[in-house]
């Protein structure tokens, strides 16, 4: 039985949508969730205190479609924002979607749980910005193994292309942490993982992300923001692992997301001192385990920095990795081109 086949007001689907400046992509989001296949759901519009038009376009869609609800608050953040909107929303389920993204036709209708699993997750597909089209998807696992496989997979660093029964996320006090600046998607991911019991996992694509081009100027976050999120996924994986999980995979995915992100905000984004530096590098990795110490650099990279800092020269090591940064940065910029 498929979940279109189960529809009834118990399943009302929650459609949280956090807007901020968005107006050159805004209606394209809402356009696709107005296409929706599956008609038991509501749109939550939570204006984060947009500058832009984003605001009136809002307003224009909730006087026009009923399903669509707006509600203003003052900037916060994305993290107040679908906090927000989770306290607003009266579904069974709920599901999240970014105004710069899209969903397919059957996105809800595909989510839709035919066995009242606590989370459902779809393939999705990602469009470059060189046009370049390619699919994700989380390999189908029935049971016990359905949570392990979703942990397994980077999917699980994003919130949008899942449904999550709201039940669990209220029993559980789960929010989005407002504390974090980066990352809050994968700690709600995981703390949603550890308090559920069961997966629904469809590899049909249901949702459409826009991936952003390489720019260095989209790290807005320092370097304590980073090692923040690394600490508090430290302790999600954790929690994970003392419930039996498998979380070796997901350490050393963590650890060089992050990783990468800090080295690139410490040596490409502002200038640092060597110790300043060396604090920030010290801090993450004490935060996690030495499965971490790569921080996502290349293999011979991460070798060459292993060996320089066996030397106990810190000098040495940072100016090592600030070339080594550079000509990453260059060869990445080269080649999205």
């Amino acid at each position: 039985m498929s979940g279109e086949n189960i529809k009834s007001g118990h399943n009302l689907i929650s459609v949280i949508v956090p807007v901020y400046n968005a107006e050159k992509e805004l209606r394209r989001c809402l356009d696709s969730l107005l296409r929706q296949t599956y008609t038991g759901y509501e749109v939550l519009l939570i204006n984060d205190g947009s500058t832009d038009r984003s605001g009136a376009i809002c307003d224009a869609y909730a006087e026009t479609h009923k399903q669509f609800k707006v509600y203003h608050v003052k900037n916060g953040g994305v993290s107040a924002a679908r906090n927000t909107g989770m306290e607003k929303a009266g579904g069974h389920y709920i599901a999240f979607v970014d105004a710069d993204d899209y969903v397919e036709d059957t996105y809800l209708s595909l989510l839709l749980p035919s066995g009242n699993e606590d989370v459902a997750v779809c393939g999705v597909k990602v469009l470059a910005p060189n046009g370049a089209v390619s699919i994700e998807q989380i390999p189908v696992t029935d049971g016990d193994g359905a949570q392990q496989a979703v942990i397994n997979h980077h999917l699980v660093r994003t919130v949008w292309g899942k449904l999550f029964k709201r039940s669990v996320i209220e029993c559980a006090g789960i929010k989005f942490d407002v504390s974090l600046r980066v990352g809050e998607d994968t700690c709600f991911v995981l703390e949603f993982l550890h308090a559920a019991t069961s997966v629904s996992i469809q590899k049909n694509v249901g949702y459409v992300y826009i991936k952003p081009g390489y720019r260095i100027d989209k790290y807005r976050t320092g370097p304590g923001d980073l090692v923040a999120l690394y600490t508090a996924l430290c302790a999600c994986e954790l929690k994970l692992a003392q419930k039996g999980f498998d979380i070796a995979g997901l350490e050393k995915r963590n650890g060089n997301v992050v990783g990468f992100n800090l080295l690139t905000a410490l040596y490409l984004v502002k200038k640092y001192s060597v110790k300043t530096r060396d604090q920030y590098i010290t801090a993450f990795k004490k935060a996690g385990k030495q499965a971490a110490a790569d921080m996502g650099l290349p293999g011979a990279v991460a070798k060459g920095m292993h060996f320089i800092e066996r030397s106990g020269s810190r000098v040495l090591a940072d100016r090592f990795l600030f070339l080594s940064m550079k000509m990453i940065w260059l060869k990445a910029k080269f080649l999205n081109k």
